[in-house]
Parts: structure tokens; sequence; C-alpha cells
């Protein structure tokens, strides 16, 4: 039977950070498994911070305007997220999971005055051949329907859960399907497509301290996106930008392009070191379909692929 747990308030993103390191020294005796706890975080009566949104949308690059945007309700559930993953029963050590892949189902634009209900589990733990791969599914609710869902597929290098009898050698893959962590996670997915040379171009300057500003928003402050010092202890040469906030700019670059219901897909190939200068690149695929990939300046490496598709 699931337990839901209600929460008062939204937990403290700096406490948890410091249960994960704890975790990531604590015997390893303590964690791993096969299985997920079978709970659901909730949060009720949530209503964003005009300011905050606003802060957000100027990092970004969102148009302040009277709907949030599509990516934000992401942070509304991001500390729920992180107290499921530092939970004594979950099998995966918080600290060092990757997050590769993202789904965003929007059903229709959210008011910013809109009252809110957020509900957060685990789900899918699979076997990946670099590790383990779980979702953490985020629910926002208001007046009683979902009108938005988020799945965020985490790798977890190392941890090795029994491989599948059949099927996908390198793991299943959430429902939408694509690539992960550079290449597909099921072979029916599609690949990351090429760079287009005739497209929408914004190059996009990405300033060293980006990892400590959008901490600041959104209550990830994971060591690796605030200080070069802190990412080095992680094995990073250089902070890199948070998933999130990147996904956030590439997004950001299709506003106006697509309607709702909207898909949107992203896919995590390579970090964004801080500082650095990226580009956007944007491009119809169809008349229901965009795309954009944010780039290194000389469109050699991509490092975030999204897709927004509208019913």
């Amino acid at each position: 039977m699931t337990r839901v747990r209600h929460l008062l308030r939204p937990p403290w993103s700096a406490e948890l950070y410091g249960r994960a390191a704890a975790s990531a020294v604590l015997p390893g005796a303590l964690w791993g498994g096969s299985s997920l706890p079978d709970q659901v975080l909730q949060l009720w009566d949530v209503r964003p911070d005009p300011q905050r949104v606003d802060r957000y949308c100027e990092l970004t690059g969102f148009p302040i305007g009277p709907h949030l945007p599509d990516t934000f309700p992401s942070l509304l559930g991001f500390g729920l997220g992180l107290r499921l993953m530092t939970d004594r029963g979950f099998p995966l050590k918080a600290l060092g999971m990757v997050h590769v892949q993202d789904h965003i189902d929007a059903q229709r634009p959210i008011e910013r005055s809109e009252l809110l209900s957020v509900s957060v589990s685990a789900r899918n733990l699979r076997w990946h051949r670099k590790g383990t791969l779980v979702d953490i599914v985020t629910d926002v609710s208001a007046r009683g329907a979902v009108i938005w869902t988020e799945i965020s597929t985490y790798l977890s290098r190392g941890h090795k859960i029994p491989p599948p009898a059949w099927g996908d050698p390198d793991g299943g893959s959430p429902s939408n399907g694509g690539p992960s962590d550079g290449e597909p996670t099921h072979p029916s997915g599609p690949r990351i497509p090429p760079v287009p040379d005739a497209s929408q171009t914004q190059v996009v300057d990405v300033p060293e301290d980006t990892g400590r500003r959008f901490a600041a928003i959104s209550g990830d402050r994971n060591p690796i996106h605030l200080h070069s010092v802190s990412a080095r202890a992680f094995g990073f040469p250089r902070a890199i930008a948070h998933g999130r906030a990147t996904m956030a700019c590439s997004v950001a670059a299709a506003t106006g392009d697509y309607s709702y219901p909207a898909h949107i897909d992203t896919w995590f190939r390579a970090p964004v070191p801080l500082p650095s200068t990226c580009l956007l690149v944007t491009a119809r695929k169809d008349a229901a379909t965009t795309e954009v990939w944010l780039t290194s300046s000389d469109r050699e490496t991509v490092h975030v692929y999204t897709r927004i598709a509208s019913k």
C-alpha cells in the first residue's frame, strides 16, 4: 500500500544536502537493494513567490508575464524529490546522481497566482549498463486536477541492480523513450539529430556565478554547481551549470512556438562548464514540433537537446 506523507512546509535543501553528504561516507550496507519505497510526498496550498518567479525568468530568458514558465513547477517539487532520495529507504545514494533526461507534460498555462498542490514519488528503478536509473515523478494539481507532470530520470553510476533477463541490454527508459547519458537507453528511442545550419541562433553568455544564482532561486545547492573548488571534489575541473537551468533556457528559447497540451522532452548530453559561451539553436521540425539545441560556441558539443511537441 502506498504511504502518502503530507508535509507542512517545503524541505530545507541545505539540511538534505548534509544528509546526502553523510550518506556518501557511511557504510554502503545502509543503502542498496533493488526496490523503491512505496510512498508519495505532498505539499498543499503552494503559491509561487512572485519575486522568485521574476528572478527565474530573468536568469533563464523567459518573458515575465501572467503565467509561470512551463519549467518553473520543477522547482516546486525539487525539495520533495531530494527528501525522497535522502531517505534511508531509498536504495541509491543521492550525492553523485546524474540528471540525464527530463519529460514534462504541461496541460495548460499555469497562472502565477494559482493555488497549487505538489506530489512527488520515485518510480521505475531499473538496470543500466553504467549503473541504475530511477524516475522522480512530480505532479502539480490545481482545483483537484493534475495540470503539470514531470519525469526526471537520474543515473546512479556504479550502483548495480540485477540486469533484465531479456529485452533492452541498456536497461529501460522513461515512457517517452529517447537517448540519455550520450546514447539511446532504448533501441527504439530517437537519436539526437544533428544541429541544423539554417536555423534561429542565439548567443548565450553563461557567467561563472550562474550556479550560485540558480541555487539561490531553486534551492539546488549541489556543490558541483557552486564553485570550482567544491566541483573539483566531485571530479569536475570547474563548476557546471544546473541541468534544470539549461533546460529552462532551452524551453524559453521556444516561447511562443508551441501550444497546449505541450510535451517537453530534454536530454542532457554534456555539462556546461562555468563560465561558458553557448549557442541556442532553434528549429521547427514540423507544424507541431520545435527542437532546441544548446551547444558550445563552435557547435561541436551538444550540451542539451530539447524537443517540444504540441497536440
